[in-house]
């Protein structure tokens, strides 16, 4: 199935309770990875889906990846944050709802449907978020289907199994200053950021663990050095994002000492964080909610890539 040639035209024009999906991507190159996703939004079962990447390689993409017709390309600078924005832009107007998927990120053949019956409803949620389903299983755990967020439990989404309804992507954004590969220390926190400022602006974020984005997880290509700072410049943004939105003393708490809570409470045979990542976690979150860093380094000076979820 080829994907949609994005073209202009109102919203909700793919018939009854058939949603026009946006599939917005910011790639540093992973063009290998990027066939992999666009393979699996062509053997998906949804008729409608419309796909823009935003190339932040600093080169054009190879030859090889000209045959995937339908996917529109803008060049973009200045982190994820902004890729998606830019992505974004030139899909406006032609969506009705929009995921974010990691380059390396692929669908399921019914992700599409099973997101789609979330919004295709009387009074639909604003955003939904789903499970990024990773080789050791999923990297958060989100509530039960249907359970509204809360400022507590928005924590528990990600990025790439994000649904957002399009005039809210479109109106909204994603805050710039704030994510991977952005030009400041805040390197996370840009989904949680603007799943929060929609439900400020008076719409629902709802669970949905059976929309299901798989990941291909963290690579370990880092010294042990260069992971803890990567942990901490992460840690940074999410502490950031408790500043933005006037977390209280209780909340900036809980989140900071979770790493430690994790560590001290994993089941028998659960991924546990060690003592040394839970530090680096910690003082970024700090730093974050502070809105300083510490000591000299202000942010990761790592490449691109590294960045990278």
């Amino acid at each position: 199935m080829p994907l949609r040639p994005i073209s202009s035209g109102p919203q909700g024009t793919s018939g009854a309770g058939c949603l026009r999906i946006g599939v917005v991507v910011t790639t540093v190159g992973r063009w290998s990875a990027l066939e992999g996703l666009l393979e699996s939004v062509q053997a998906s079962s949804w008729p409608d889906v419309a796909v823009a990447i935003a190339n932040q390689s600093g080169g054009p993409p190879p030859r090889s990846f000209a045959r995937l017709l339908g996917a529109e390309i803008v060049t973009s600078t200045g982190g994820a944050s902004k890729g998606r924005n830019d992505a974004i832009r030139l899909l406006r107007g032609t969506t009705d709802i929009m995921a974010f998927p990691n380059d390396h990120s692929s669908f399921q053949p019914d992700t599409f449907s099973r997101a789609n019956r979330y919004f295709a409803c009387p009074g639909p949620p604003g955003a939904i978020t789903g499970t990024l389903l990773e080789p050791t299983g999923p990297r958060m755990v989100v509530p039960r289907s249907g359970a509204e967020l809360s400022r507590h439990t928005v924590w528990r989404a990600i990025e790439p199994s994000m649904f957002v309804m399009s005039d809210l992507a479109e109106e909204l954004g994603f805050r710039e200053s704030i994510g991977t590969g952005s030009p400041g220390p805040w390197q996370a926190g840009e989904g949680t950021d603007l799943l929060l400022r929609i439900m400020a602006s008076g719409h629902k974020v709802v669970a949905a663990p059976d929309v299901v984005v798989v990941g291909a997880g963290q690579v370990r290509s880092l010294t042990n050095d260069e992971w803890s700072l990567k942990l901490r410049s992460y840690a940074r943004g999410c502490g950031y994002v408790l500043r933005l939105h006037r977390y209280g003393p209780l909340g900036s708490a809980f989140q900071i000492v979770s790493p430690w809570y994790r560590l001290v409470w994993s089941p028998p045979g659960g991924a546990r964080m060690p003592p040394r990542d839970c530090l680096s976690a910690t003082v970024g979150r700090l730093e974050g909610r502070f809105g300083r860093c510490f000591g000299k380094s202000e942010r990761l000076r790592l490449s691109a890539p590294a960045l990278q979820k």
